[in-house]
């Protein structure tokens, strides 16, 4: 665990808080992108679901070439591995024309686990991969995503793999506003559900402010519904509502 922190702490130190939209990446002779970015926010926060109890930084760093990108991101949250607060996810995607697929491993760090990182973990215990495949599309009014858990590194329930898909659509009603829909196709390990649902209903804000003339951000500010809250997984906090801000450089 001090082995992550240190890598990230490092990663954050070189990082030039380039904004993780196309507009921010640096282009070199090599025709190779790379960039970097970090959010800042009140909470780590993801599908319905709040693994935080504080405060979450969360880098992100990437290297495009034409239509690939390989990525990294990481939320290292105040409370730690309690609650799943810390987690990373390693994508490679490809995207043309706001078409985009992608393949996500996705690692929780557990309290309980051993953390054996290239090795499967005990059935016990969240800590270990979760592989994600990912379709969607996006343009000026509205996004899609779907995604769909096919394997898992540990973690057998009942005998088999919770591998439930995950279902998201934005609609964006003014330039600083959108609407969000989400849901299940069934009980998903990867998104912490143990049956089908609504996950999110909700109004999301966001806003792009100048710091400086070579320094912008991104403010966000999301109030969420989640009308499947009491099927989400033991050892994460339930909870009907969910509120949180975010600012991301």
């Amino acid at each position: 665990m001090r082995k992550l922190f240190v890598i990230l702490l490092s990663l954050l130190s070189t990082a030039s808080f380039a904004q993780t939209d196309s507009s921010s990446v640096d282009t070199t002779k090599s025709n190779f992108d790379f960039y970097t970015g970090c959010t800042l926010a009140s909470r780590n926060y993801a599908r319905g679901v709040n693994f935080g109890e504080g405060p979450s930084i969360q880098p992100v760093a990437g290297i495009a070439y034409k239509n690939l990108t390989l990525e990294f991101f990481a939320a290292i949250s105040a409370n730690g591995v309690y609650n799943y607060g810390t987690t990373h996810d390693f994508s490679l995607s490809y995207s043309a024309k706001g078409f985009k697929v992608g393949l996500h491993d996705y690692y929780f760090f557990n309290k309980n686990g051993n953390h054996n990182y290239f090795f499967e973990t005990g059935s016990d215990t969240m800590n270990g991969h979760y592989y994600e495949v990912q379709a969607s599309y996006k343009n000026d009014k509205f996004s899609i995503l779907s995604g769909y858990n096919f394997y898992n590194t540990n973690l057998k329930v009942d005998g088999d793999y919770w591998k439930g898909g995950y279902l998201e659509g934005t609609y964006n009603i003014s330039d600083n506003f959108s609407i969000i829909v989400a849901g299940l196709t069934g009980p998903s390990i990867v998104n912490f559900y143990e049956a089908a649902g609504i996950t999110t209903i909700g109004l999301n804000w966001s806003r792009k402010i100048e710091i400086s003339k070579k320094l912008s951000a991104i403010i966000d500010a999301k109030f969420h519904v989640n009308p499947n809250y009491k099927n989400i997984s033991p050892g994460v906090q339930k909870t009907p509502m969910n509120f949180f801000v975010s600012l991301t450089f």
